[in-house]
C-alpha cells in the first residue's frame, strides 16, 4: 500500500500480501486500500518491497528473460511479429487480433497449464465490478474478453493461485505484472505457478469517474454489458441494458468528458509489457489498421514453439513486421512514456508531485521541454474544467 494515493494502482498486491488484513474500497474514482487491521514489519517491508506504484527495476527484471535483443522502446525480447487469430467466435468480439484470448486457450487446451487468471464483469444496477477468475475451460474465456479501462485489484487473487491444483498463465496490464515479478524473487510457489504472464501495451486509463459519466449518458440504469472496446477494430464502447443499446467508437468517447488520465499512468515508463513473456497491442500503421491484427512482442523463448505450431494448425495468422512498423505503431504512447520521459519528469518534480522510480527504459536524449510539458498539461486541466461547466462540447474537435 503506498503512502502516496495519488501513486497506487489499485493492482491487489497489498491485499494479497497483509494476508487479507488490507482490503479495497470502491471510492469515486478508485479500489482504495484500507487496512482493516495493524500489519506486521514483515508485512510492511514486502508491501514497500513489491508494490509498483513506486516504481520497479524494468531493466533488472527484463534481465531475467535471458535475451541478448533489447531497445529501450520495447525492452528485451526474442522476436516479435504481427498475428491475427482465425477464430471468428474471438475475432468478432476483438478490439484486434483476439490473439490475448486465443493463445490462453490453446495453453490450457495443450496442457501447458491448468488455468487462466482473467478478468470479467458483474453488474450491480449501473455500478461495473470487475471480477477476476481462475478459468479452468477455454469455452469460459470468451467472457473475460476485452480490454479493461479501469483499476482492478486484481492480485487479490494470488491467494488462490496458491492453492490452485497446477500452473496458470496470468492476463493483465504492466504495473500488475511488474508486481507479480517482485514477489515471484522470493515466492517460489508463486514462481512456478505463474508459468506465464500475457500483458498488453498500455496507455493508462482514465478513474471510474469517465466510466460513471459515460453510463449516465447511455442512460442504462440496469447493466446487462458493459464494454471499453469490441466488435472490431477500433472497436466500440459499448453499453447495454434496460432493453437498449448505447455505442461509441474507441477512442473517440474520451472526447465526451475532460477527465484526465490517472496520474500514476501518466507518469508510467512501461509502455509494453516489459515483464510480460509474451505482449500484445494494437497495430497503429496503414498496413494492418482496421484490420483486425495485433503486434505481439514475445520475450519468454518458450513461447516461440508454441505459437508456431498455432501457425501450422491454422488457430493463428502471422506475418513478419520490422523494428520500425512496430515503434511506429505505438508512436503516441511511445514518445510520452519513453521520449518526454525527462521532461516530464522535471515538471513533475517542480510541481512537488509524487514520483516513481525506474533504473532504465526511456531516451536520455530528450528533445522535450518542461515548457511543452506544461503546456500539455494545462491543456488537460483546461478541457477537464470545461467538461465541468458543461462547456467542453464548443471546443471539441
Amino acid at each position: 500500500m503506498n503512502k502516496d494515493s495519488r501513486l497506487c494502482t489499485a493492482c491487489g498486491a497489498c491485499g494479497y500480501l497483509s494476508h487479507g488484513k488490507i482490503t479495497y474500497q470502491r471510492t469515486a474514482r478508485s479500489y482504495e486500500p484500507r487496512a482493516n487491521a495493524s500489519l506486521t514489519a514483515d508485512e510492511q517491508n514486502d508491501i514497500e518491497r513489491v508494490c509498483p506504484a513506486k516504481g520497479y527495476d524494468i531493466i533488472r527484471l527484463g534481465k531475467d528473460f535471458k535475451t541478448a535483443d533489447y531497445d529501450y522502446r520495447i525492452g528485451y525480447y526474442e522476436q516479435f511479429f504481427a498475428l491475427k487469430s482465425t477464430n471468428e467466435r474471438v475475432c468478432a468480439q476483438a478490439s484486434s487480433g483476439g490473439v490475448m484470448t486465443t493463445l490462453p486457450m490453446v495453453l490450457l487446451q495443450k496442457g501447458l497449464v491448468d488455468g487462466v487468471v482473467a478478468t470479467t464483469y458483474r453488474y450491480e444496477g449501473t455500478l461495473v465490478e470487475p471480477e477476476t477468475l481462475i478459468v479452468t475451460k477455454a469455452e469460459d474465456l470468451y467472457k473475460c474478453q476485452g480490454s479493461k479501462y479501469m483499476p482492478i485489484p486484481t492480485l487479490q487473487v494470488l491467494e488462490k493461485v496458491k492453492r490452485f491444483q497446477g500452473k496458470v498463465a496470468y492476463i493483465g496490464t504492466p504495473c500488475q505484472i511488474a508486481a507479480i515479478r517482485n514477489i515471484q524473487q522470493d515466492d517460489a510457489v508463486l514462481k512456478e505457478k505463474i508459468a506465464y504472464c500475457i500483458g498488453n501495451f498500455c496507455g493508462g486509463f482514465r478513474d471510474l469517474r469517465e466510466q460513471r459519466a459515460l453510463i449516465n449518458k447511455a442512460g442504462v440504469t440496469h447493466l446487462t454489458h458493459f464494454q471499453y472496446r469490441g466488435n472490431g477494430q477500433p472497436g466500440y464502447m459499448r453499453i447495454v441494458g434496460d432493453g437498449k443499446e448505447w455505442k461509441y467508437p474507441y477512442p473517440n468517447y474520451g472526447k465526451l468528458t475532460g477527465y484526465l488520465k490517472k496520474y500514476r499512468c501518466r507518469v508510467c515508463v512501461d509502455a509494453t509489457a516489459e515483464l510480460a513473456d509474451i505482449a500484445c497491442g494494437d497495430a497503429w500503421i496503414p498496413e494492418y489498421r482496421n484490420k483486425g491484427w495485433s503486434l505481439v512482442i514475445v520475450r519468454n523463448k518458450a513461447l516461440l514453439p508454441v505459437i508456431e505450431e498455432m501457425v501450422s494448425q491454422g488457430l493463428l495468422t502471422k506475418e513478419a513486421v520490422t523494428l520500425d512498423q512496430l515503434t511506429a505503431s505505438q508512436r503516441g504512447n511511445l514518445t510520452s512514456k519513453k521520449e518526454r520521459y525527462l521532461s516530464w519528469r522535471k515538471l513533475f518534480k517542480l510541481l512537488r508531485k509524487p514520483l516513481p522510480e525506474y533504473d532504465g527504459g526511456w531516451n536520455e536524449h530528450c528533445k522535450y521541454s518542461t515548457a511543452f510539458e506544461a503546456k500539455v498539461y494545462c491543456s488537460e486541466i483546461f478541457k477537464y474544467i470545461m467538461y465541468k461547466l458543461h462547456l467542453l462540447k464548443f471546443i471539441r474537435k
